[in-house]
C-alpha cells in the first residue's frame, strides 16, 4: 500500500466513523401542537404578572426514552420585560421535583394575541428523560412580567402544577389544558474532532505503517 492510498483510505474511515456516531434522528418524546405547529393565540396560562409571581408548570411523560435534545413552547408576552426562565424538573411523589436543564430566554416572546414564533431551548445538559415517567416543564416569569403560555388546539389535556408563592409550594391540578410544547430527544452528539486532530491520527497511522515496513 502507497502511503498516499493509506493516507486517503484513513481520512474517509475516520469521517465515516464520525459521520455514523454524530448522527441520530430526532425523536418526539412529546407533542400536543397543532397541525403546522399552530396553538390558541388569545388564550393561555398566565405567567408572573402578579405579586409574588404566578407559576404555572405543564407535567408530561415522555412516549421514548432518549436523551433531551431540545424543548419547543408557545409562549407570548402581554405586558413587561420580554424574559423569563424555563425549567426541566424531574416529579417529586406527582409534584415538581429535582432541577434537571434550566434556560434564560430574553427577547423572544412574541405579543399575546398574535401568531407569536414559537421559542426553542437547545439542552446542554442533555438529562436522560425514560418513557413513563413524570417531568414538569415550568416557566418563570417576575412580577413585571405577564406571558402567557398558549393553550393547545388538540384536546390535549394533563397535570398542571400552579404556585401562587413564586414556585416555592404547588397545588396539582391533574386534569387541565396544556400549554402548547414539544419535547424532543435523541442521543447526544459526539465532538467532532478538528482538522489538526484528525491529521495527528492520520499521521500517527501513517507513521506506524512506515515503521512496520521500515522493521520489515
Amino acid at each position: 500500500m502507497t502511503l498516499h492510498r493509506f493516507f486517503v483510505q484513513t481520512g474517509v474511515t475516520a469521517l465515516l466513523v464520525i459521520s455514523v456516531l454524530r448522527s441520530a434522528s430526532a425523536q418526539v418524546l412529546f407533542d400536543n401542537f397543532g397541525p403546522g405547529n399552530t396553538f390558541q393565540i388569545n388564550a393561555g396560562l398566565t405567567q408572573g404578572f402578579f405579586r409574588p409571581p404566578v407559576v404555572q408548570g405543564m407535567g408530561f411523560t415522555p412516549t421514548v426514552s432518549a436523551h433531551l435534545s431540545c424543548i419547543d413552547l408557545a409562549i407570548s408576552l402581554s405586558r413587561g420585560p420580554n424574559v423569563f426562565v424555563l425549567r426541566l424538573l424531574s416529579d417529586n411523589a406527582g409534584m415538581p421535583g429535582a432541577l434537571l436543564e434550566e434556560w434564560t430566554v430574553v427577547g423572544q416572546m412574541g405579543t399575546f394575541g398574535t401568531v407569536s414564533p414559537i421559542i426553542s431551548v437547545t439542552s446542554v445538559n442533555t438529562p436522560f428523560l425514560s418513557a413513563g415517567s413524570q417531568y414538569w416543564v415550568v416557566p418563570f416569569a417576575t412580577s413585571a412580567t405577564h406571558a402567557v403560555w398558549n393553550y393547545n388546539i388538540t384536546g390535549d389535556f394533563g397535570p398542571l402544577a400552579a404556585s401562587n408563592d413564586g414556585g416555592i409550594t404547588y397545588t396539582i391540578l391533574p386534569n387541565q389544558r396544556r400549554g402548547a410544547f414539544r419535547v424532543l430527544g435523541g442521543t447526544p452528539a459526539v465532538p467532532e474532532p478538528g482538522p489538526f486532530s484528525l491529521l495527528l491520527a492520520t499521521c500517527a497511522g501513517a507513521s506506524l505503517l512506515v515503521r512496520r515496513r521500515h522493521n520489515a
